[in-house]
């Protein structure tokens, strides 16, 4: 027998009416996932649908204009479905494979993204020795750059760069 439907105004509305209609429709019945590329992953269901999720970085406390500047981009390139994670990333969710590199390259335009490390043939997970070796050399490169700056230099430069993420400006001005 099936439940009745429960109407009330406690508690937030159930999260199932904000997924994907590609995730809504495939729930619970994905066949695999893999990398597509640094940052963007695919899950395909065993209808042969298939969500491609972008994944960029974010500050822990934002601005409101920096959550607009996303969902904008959400609305622009993945139908306004975006998600913030447990550890502060945020991911938007498309059905189209061509809007991941617009997406990338205006999320990149924002500040969000620094840059991209290659990652192994498949991902990370089936090679982590190759992945430790090019994050390895990425952190030693970008310290060794950073290493003459002085540290009150570099917080100053977090808090600008944090700072510019959704700062809103009057078109013109």
């Amino acid at each position: 027998m099936a439940a009745a439907k429960r109407e009330t105004d406690i508690g937030p509305p159930h999260y199932e009416q904000f997924l994907h209609p590609i995730i809504k429709k495939n729930y619970g019945t994905w066949k695999y996932h893999e990398s597509v590329k640094p940052g963007v992953m695919v899950h395909v269901a065993e209808s042969g649908d298939k969500i491609f999720t972008v994944r960029a970085a974010s500050p822990r406390l934002v601005s409101t204009d920096f959550v607009r500047d996303l969902a904008n981009l959400a609305e622009k390139y993945c139908e306004g479905h975006l998600r913030f994670t447990s550890r502060n990333n945020c991911e938007f969710m498309t059905g189209e494979q061509k809007n991941i590199d617009p997406l990338i390259a205006d999320l990149a335009k924002l500040g969000v993204i620094d840059g991209v490390l290659p990652e192994p043939f498949g991902g990370a997970h089936r090679d982590p020795e190759a992945a430790a070796n090019t994050l390895r050399e990425a952190l030693i490169r970008n310290l060794e750059a950073l290493a003459p700056v002085s540290p009150s230099d570099l917080r100053e430069r977090r808090l600008q760069k944090y700072r510019r993420m959704g700062v809103y400006s009057e078109a013109g001005s």
